[in-house]
């Protein structure tokens, strides 16, 4: 009985949170939640991964200045607050992202996709190239792909992609984070035995990492408002083939990718760089499809920071 109480408390609680310091704005698509962070600079358009929501893509921008940059984050249609009936297709969604820009008055943006939020990413890119200037892409699919195909990745999913799996994880992530960490390294990278207890070893005494790992817990959870995002995006990934022409995207463009991601194999990344003809590929060693929970973090960071100065005013 103490268990269910928590759990309906930590349920009440993260639904609430996720309601909290974000905005629903009406668009000509629909209603749509964001977050606008920064005053000045460039603006980043946030494309969180599947499940995400505006949350998780605040994470993916955790390194960048808002002092230089703003950050519009937003929950793609069927996450969180923005509802699923304005995203049916990869073009439907495009077409909410560009509503939301307009709403909001901005004119051009770098996109920023991980993983499922990279088919959006791409498309818009090619598709709106007048509303584009840039693009930086993490891990993320470029082909038709099964979100939950991977063995690994569909006993995650199995076990943690539902309410009550969600709060098992989340009460591991903040008793136990050594625990979290290496269940999200695990489940979503290629190591051996002994490459996974090395980089276990190195990253679990790092206070940073372990923060990351919560972060990234609550990020997916409760699973009652995202998973209608995520059958979204499973039924697009599935069918991505004839919806991309990446050769037409002209912007210059950063490819990150974990060499050991086992949820979206690391040829979607190079597919994607031999294609767009001012893409850099940037290949990460000892990286799972979580980059923030690696060793090259920082290298990721760098790399990031280094692309987005050019969009910068002298």
């Amino acid at each position: 009985m103490l268990y269910i109480n928590a759990f309906n408390d930590w349920k009440k609680d993260a639904e609430k949170r996720h309601t909290r310091n974000t905005q629903i704005i009406e668009t000509s698509k629909g209603p749509v939640q964001y977050v606008l962070r920064g005053m000045t600079g460039p603006c980043i358009a946030l494309n969180s991964g599947s499940p995400g929501g505006y949350d998780q893509a605040l994470l993916m921008a955790a390194d960048i200045d808002t002092s230089r940059f703003r950050l519009l984050a937003w929950s793609r249609p069927g996450y969180l607050g923005t509802p699923p009936d304005s995203g049916g297709s990869l073009s439907d969604q495009a077409e909410v992202l560009l509503a939301l820009m307009d709403a909001l008055n901005i004119d051009q943006v770098i996109l920023h996709g991980a993983s499922g939020g990279g088919p959006i990413s791409y498309y818009f890119a090619q598709h709106f190239p007048g509303r584009t200037v840039g693009l930086i892409t993490e891990c993320a699919i470029s082909y038709s792909h099964q979100l939950l195909g991977p063995p690994a990745t569909r006993m995650f999913a199995a076990l943690f992609l539902n309410n009550l799996g969600s709060y098992y994880l989340y009460r591991m992530a903040t008793y136990h984070p050594e625990k979290a960490l290496k269940v999200l390294l695990s489940s979503s990278g290629k190591f051996t035995k002994a490459e996974l207890t090395s980089i276990f070893g190195v990253l679990k005494e790092s206070p940073a990492m372990l923060q990351m790992t919560k972060d990234l817990v609550d990020s997916i959870s409760p699973m009652n408002k995202r998973k209608a995002g995520l059958d979204l995006d499973i039924k697009i990934c599935e069918d991505l083939d004839n919806l991309f022409e990446l050769e037409l995207i002209q912007v210059p463009t950063i490819i990150f990718h974990g060499e050991n991601d086992s949820d979206v194999p690391a040829n979607h990344a190079r597919l994607a760089a031999n294609k767009i003809p001012k893409a850099k590929l940037v290949m990460l060693q000892n990286t799972s499809h979580l980059i923030p929970l690696s060793g090259n973090y920082a290298l990721y960071v760098e790399e990031k920071q280094t692309f987005l100065n050019q969009f910068l005013n002298p």
